[in-house]
């Protein structure tokens, strides 16, 4: 794949707890090839872990894809997670797009409506290993024990288009910010 013809797309569903029962704190990264519209899962991050190192993994994979928009789940303390990453980008001097989405309706049908029609006309692939547990997960919607990753590659596949308004927007933005002086503040 040649990094020129592709843009990088994460999504987080973080969980709450690290207890064994628990939800999986989930990451998915896709490359999206712009000319075929074809969709690559080249990354996965799935465990019960805190929010220091959910935060450190968000911006190493951050680092590492230079995403056109990294998504985040904000319901309840999820909010605050988004709050702790916008902020400790200014401590790391690393800056992206950080989306912070909302859900709208029930979860399968949101992980279906993205997906579906995507995997029928075969425009989303998956590497060897890498994906086990999310093709198990999708394979066992919506009796499985767990649809983090599901949710996290639908959340990523829906980045696709609403990012692809927003920066299409994105002069029309711009020419509506006011033009600031900074000698004042430097």
């Amino acid at each position: 794949m040649i990094e020129s013809e592709v843009d990088y797309y994460s999504f987080l569903d973080p969980a709450i707890s690290e207890k064994q029962q628990a939800d999986y704190t989930s990451i998915v990264t896709i490359a999206h090839h712009k000319q075929s519209d074809n969709i690559f899962v080249t990354d996965i991050f799935h465990e019960r872990c805190g929010t220091d190192k959910t935060i450190d993994y968000v911006f190493y994979i951050t680092k590492k894809y230079k995403h056109k928009a990294f998504g985040i789940e904000t319901v309840a303390f999820q909010k605050m997670l988004a709050i702790e990453i916008e902020k400790e980008m200014t401590v790391r001097r690393q800056y992206f797009i950080l989306e912070k989405i909302q859900p709208m309706g029930e979860k399968v049908v949101r992980i279906r409506t993205a997906l579906e029609t995507r995997y029928a006309c075969h425009k989303i692939y998956h590497k060897p290993i890498l994906c086990d547990e999310l093709e198990s997960e999708l394979m066992k919607l919506p009796n499985g024990a767990h649809d983090d990753l599901a949710d996290a590659l639908s959340g990523a596949v829906s980045l696709v288009t609403t990012s692809a308004s927003y920066h299409n927007n994105a002069n029309a933005y711009v020419s509506q910010v006011q033009t600031i002086d900074y000698s004042s503040i430097l």
